[in-house]
């Protein structure tokens, strides 16, 4: 993977420093993506536990996957999948692969007035659908045509992004554009993010 060094966004790329971001997934990477990302924004983590939405809100510590990692106040947690996405200038799908493509379909159920095809839609997942074989990114074009695809992958751990210790993460589009401005919203002075169009 050819990665490039961190550089000024495109202008006209759809995300801008500061714009709020929706974690769906509240697992361990959810977790550690949302508290890492909140450093720049607001960020949303969802949940399709309502139990778990409500442990997250009311106690502020995934006790389950990261107990010692606190959540930064401008996390706000919900169960609720049109209330995360609404209104997300990015949306990053942090659920298992198995998981990926019937997300997709609830997303797509919403309609694009809560969730525009122009809002990117970053996978936090890696590895293939099976039994199909096909790539995430195909999986999301089958449900979602026309939707902004962003890959993100390390090497990192969900421990390590939480705690705010140094590391590096890649971020994958189509186009240059889209993938710089993805990462412009992903760095912080601990955290390197690299833009590459090798999706």
């Amino acid at each position: 993977m050819n990665a490039a060094a961190p550089a000024a966004a495109d202008p006209a790329a759809p995300v801008t420093a500061g714009v709020a971001v929706a974690i769906l997934g509240a697992g361990a990477w959810g977790t550690a993506l949302a508290v890492a990302l909140s450093a720049g924004g607001p960020v949303r983590l969802w949940s399709h536990r309502v139990v778990q939405a409500t442990e997250l809100a009311d106690r502020r510590v995934n006790e389950r996957y990261l107990p010692d990692v606190a959540l930064p106040p401008a996390v706000s947690v919900s169960a609720d999948l049109a209330t995360a996405v609404g209104g997300a200038g990015l949306v990053v799908m942090a659920v298992p692969v198995s998981g990926v493509a019937g997300l997709c379909q609830t997303l797509a159920g919403l309609g694009s007035a809560v969730f525009p095809r122009t809002v990117p839609l970053a996978l936090a997942a890696k590895g293939f659908e099976r039994p199909s074989g096909r790539l995430l990114h195909e999986v999301v074009a089958a449900a979602l045509p026309g939707q902004s695809v962003v890959a993100i992958s390390g090497p990192t751990f969900a421990a390590e992004l939480a705690r705010h210790q140094p590391t590096a993460l890649v971020v994958a589009a189509a186009t240059h554009a889209l993938a710089e401005a993805v990462a412009l919203r992903l760095r912080q002075p601990w955290l390197r993010a690299y833009s590459t169009t090798d999706l």
